[in-house]
C-alpha cells in the first residue's frame, strides 16, 4: 500500500514541477508595464469620484497602519480591519473596502523595499 502513495507522490511531484517549469517559459517572454494616465474628472459620475478617492485614503490609512506594526514582514495583507487615528488622536477600527487584494500586497512590499533600502544606508553610514 505505502508502494501506491509513493508512486503517486512521485507523479504529484512530476506534474507541480512540469507546471513550473511551463510557467517559467511562459513568464520569461512576459513584460511588465505600467501605465501612466490621467482621469477626466469632469466625466465620472459622483459615485466614482467618491470611489476613487477612498481608494486613495484607504492606501494612506493601510501603509500607515503597517509602519505602525511591531514587525511590518509579518503583517498579513489579508486583514481588512485596520485601526487609524481621526485628527484629533483617537484610534478608531475601520474596514479596507475600496483598496484590493493586490494593492494591497504591492503596498505592504514597497514598505519592506523601503525598510530593507533605509536599512543599508544607515550601514553604509548615511
Amino acid at each position: 500500500m505505502s508502494v501506491i502513495f509513493i508512486l503517486m507522490d512521485e507523479k504529484r511531484k512530476n506534474q507541480i514541477r512540469d507546471g513550473l517549469q511551463k510557467t517559467r517559459e511562459k513568464r520569461k517572454y512576459q513584460v511588465c508595464k505600467v501605465f501612466e494616465l490621467k482621469i477626466d474628472k469632469s466625466r465620472l459620475n459622483r459615485e466614482q469620484r467618491e470611489s476613487l478617492k477612498m481608494l486613495f485614503v484607504e492606501a494612506k490609512w493601510f501603509y500607515n497602519f503597517i509602519l505602525s506594526q511591531k514587525d511590518p514582514f509579518k503583517y498579513d495583507y489579508k486583514k481588512v480591519d485596520i485601526v487609524s487615528l481621526d485628527k484629533d488622536w483617537h484610534k478608531i477600527k475601520r474596514e479596507i473596502t475600496h483598496l484590493g487584494s493586490s494593492l494591497r500586497v504591492s503596498l505592504t512590499q514597497q514598505i519592506q523595499d523601503a525598510i530593507v533600502a533605509l536599512n543599508k544606508s544607515k550601514k553604509k553610514g548615511k
